[in-house]
């Protein structure tokens, strides 16, 4: 855009006072003057051969790359085109010049206005732009693929030996209900077939042998193909610049033919940045595009023709576990932010470990987890080096949320176990990391587990906060043996968890209904089935006495002040009489009964117990035992609050002269410690009223307002 040329070159300057354009051509730049009252608004300038636009701002005096609709029409918000002829007036020379310089034929069944001329010019701008840039994207990651090298000769035999590991099948042919060998291709009947343990009949994915050739396999009963499939991951260095993490999905389909084809399909690529050239970034992943298979040429090399990448995902590629070829480990890895990992992984790959080494790599050169990973690999802890790459999660602060202590310095600190025995019993068990947690708890508690009885936690997905109810009371042997009589007897078909939930459900209506749950008759019940039915019927039966019980206990102080005060705030006359509540549940029983927050709400309790305010009962000497008004009322005897049924207010106006009547009553009934006890609960008043307010909750506010009453 020629700047300097269109600022020194004067504009066109317009007829009247109406908000209108002049245009010009300044060499081969189209200028658009904006014009209201005869005050330049913008310059608009597009370059006659490219459709290149700018703007100049006069009254700023700069340039930006608004569209002309954005500051012809800023306030609409469709930034439409199509009405700016409507709100400004276009002469017939701008017009010409307009359509001259855009080269736009004028058509004979629709004339387009001035406006979209500029409007179709600009979109064609645009449009070539984005299209070179995605075309000089395209281009940046052809080259950057380009420079990966091919892949090694004998990959497909690694492949396969650590995939397949040898294995053959036995494939149903659907015309002659044989078995084809897939190493032999002889065809046998399923009676010619025995197995290796020593069994009769023969089942699906049982392993038997081959009458012809003796070679062990997995017969499959499903007709037709049967494929096998599993993910590869290749490091390899590329230059001084950048290494590459290569991904492949494999697949192996055995068909009844004996024959055995191996697709391979190369699904992600991670470029590892050695230097500073993607601004700072460690890598760059790319996704094969495609969901086309792969397939092995069979002359020694891969067919990549089908490979497209992009920085995309369309095709939903993913890394998880996978096989890691065991060669240039180190070499790939090094100068890049995750060299750390280079001998770690050339040991899991030497031995053959399928593992989430890119979920690893996350970590990058994270010191802790890799000296983590390779002490669970020396150490044969085989369950819990699986479970690691899941653990591995950049965002938290040590880049490690999982069980084990990364940071600890010894193998007891890292399990958090004192006992190295139960440290060994993980590793002989092949362990996880729920094993782990139940090997803390004994060695915290000093509780043995059986080897029994771990295997039925884990097998049962227990935890030990599912036992803390009965644990004070029997051991982990004993807990399992109850539970599955209990299954066997009363719950078949239920799984142990639930069976947990039902015991732990019994001894808590036990509790509620006053029963001694240290009693083995009690909480080792021979029926628990029978007896959690009967513990169900006891509660429905008490269960207005029970409800009482339960608030006596949750608010112990509760009752023993409002005892304390019963006759110091129970006032009457001939039309109304202010009753104190004497249990905790009838404050519940009110508010319920008029359907207020008083039923709802656990803050009344906790001002009665500190004195800060009480609850009373207004109610009407015609129906003395009917809800009618509930009443808050401080210990000097102002009101707080006074609601009815819904928080409405009926007849309010007729109750305040008893009200005040109640309140003089109170006055003169009050002792020391109640003066000590209003002042203390008229600064918490103050102090909640200016809480509403911060939170500027007006209708709360409002509410409290007109209820207030202060003693005199």
């Amino acid at each position: 855009m020629k700047r300097k040329a269109v600022e020194k070159t004067e504009p066109v300057k317009p007829r009247g006072k109406a908000r209108q354009i002049t245009a010009q051509i300044v060499q081969d730049i189209l200028v658009v003057n904006l014009w209201e009252n005869k005050e330049l608004i913008c310059r608009h300038c597009i370059n006659v051969n490219t459709y290149e636009y700018q703007q100049h701002d006069p009254v700023n005096q700069r340039w930006n790359h608004k569209k002309f609709v954005s500051t012809a029409d800023p306030d609409s918000y469709w930034k439409s085109v199509h009405h700016l002829k409507e709100t400004i007036k276009v002469p017939q020379a701008a017009e010409d010049v307009i359509f001259q310089a855009l080269k736009q034929p004028r058509k004979e069944y629709y004339h387009p206005s001035a406006f979209e001329c500029i409007d179709d010019a600009e979109k064609d701008h645009n449009e070539d732009v984005y299209q070179r840039r995605v075309e000089n994207h395209r281009r940046r990651i052809k080259d950057l693929m380009e420079r990966v090298p091919d892949t090694p000769d004998n990959l497909a035999e690694w492949a396969e030996r650590k995939i397949l590991k040898g294995q053959e099948y036995f494939l149903k042919d659907k015309l002659t209900e044989q078995y084809t060998c897939s190493k032999c291709g002889e065809m046998h009947d399923l009676s010619d077939f025995r197995r290796t343990d020593g069994g009769k009949k023969i089942r699906n994915d049982d392993t038997v042998i081959c009458p012809t050739c003796k070679t062990y396999g997995t017969l499959k009963k499903q007709k037709g193909e049967f494929i096998v499939s599993d993910k590869i991951m290749l490091l390899q260095p590329i230059d001084n610049e950048i290494s590459v993490a290569r991904h492949f999905d494999v697949e192996f389909t055995f068909h009844t033919d004996r024959s055995k084809r191996m697709w391979l399909n190369e699904a992600v690529r991670i470029i590892l940045i050695k230097k500073d050239i993607f601004r700072g970034a460690s890598r760059r992943l790319y996704y094969n595009q495609y969901t086309k298979r792969g397939a092995w040429s069979g002359d020694g090399g891969w067919d990549n023709s089908y490979a497209s990448w992009g920085d995309t995902n369309p095709a939903q590629r993913s890394t998880n576990d996978c096989y890691l070829w065991p060669d240039g480990i180190g070499e790939a890895l090094e100068h890049t932010d995750y060299s750390e990992w280079g001998r770690v992984f050339t040991q899991l790959a030497a031995a053959g470990k399928r593992l989430d080494y890119n979920r690893l790599m996350t970590a990058k050169n994270n010191n802790r987890i890799v000296k983590l990973v390779e002490l669970l690999y020396k150490g044969r802890f085989r369950k819990l080096l699986d479970e690691t790459p899941k653990y591995v999660w950049m965002c938290s602060d040590k880049g490690y949320h999982g069980p084990l202590q990364i940071d600890g310095q010894t193998i007891e600190e890292v399990f958090d176990i004192k006992d190295r025995q139960k440290i060994n019993r993980i590793r002989d068990c092949n362990g996880g990391s729920e094993t782990l947690r139940w090997m803390r708890w004994s060695d915290r508690t000093g509780e043995k587990i059986s080897q029994e009885a771990l295997e039925w936690l884990i097998y049962n997905y227990i935890t030990y906060e599912d036992l803390e109810f009965i644990t004070d009371r029997m051991s982990i042997q004993q807990i399992m043996n109850y539970v599955n009589r209990q299954r066997r007897e009363g719950y078949a078909g239920w799984d142990a968890t639930t069976i947990l939930s039902q015991w732990e459900d019994y001894l808590g209506m036990c509790e509620r209904l006053g029963l001694h749950t240290d009693d083995e008759m009690i909480y080792r019940a021979r029926d628990l089935k029978r007896r959690h039915d009967e513990a169900v019927e006891e509660c429905s039966r008490r269960e207005e006495e029970l409800t009482a019980n339960d608030y006596t206990r949750r608010y112990p102080g509760v009752e023993r002040v409002l005892q304390e005060i019963r006759q110091k705030y129970a006032y009457e006359n001939d039309t109304y009489k202010i009753l104190v509540p004497e249990r905790a549940v009838d404050v519940v029983k009110e508010g319920r009964a008029l359907h207020h927050c008083v039923a709802s709400s656990d803050r009344y309790f906790d001002r009665i117990e500190s004195h800060e305010t009480y609850i009373c009962f207004l109610r009407q000497q015609t129906a003395p035992e009917e809800p009618f008004y509930t009443i808050e009322v401080e210990p000097g005897g102002t009101i707080r609050q006074h609601r009815g049924a819904y928080d409405e207010e009926p007849n309010i106006e007729e109750i305040k002269p008893f009200l005040r009547e109640w309140q003089k009553e109170i006055r003169k009934r009050m002792k020391h410690e109640d003066y000590e006890r209003e002042a203390v609960s008229k600064i918490k008043r103050e102090e909640n009223i200016e809480e509403l307010r911060q939170k500027n909750n007006t209708r709360v506010l409002e509410g409290l307002m007109e209820d207030f009453m202060e003693a005199i």
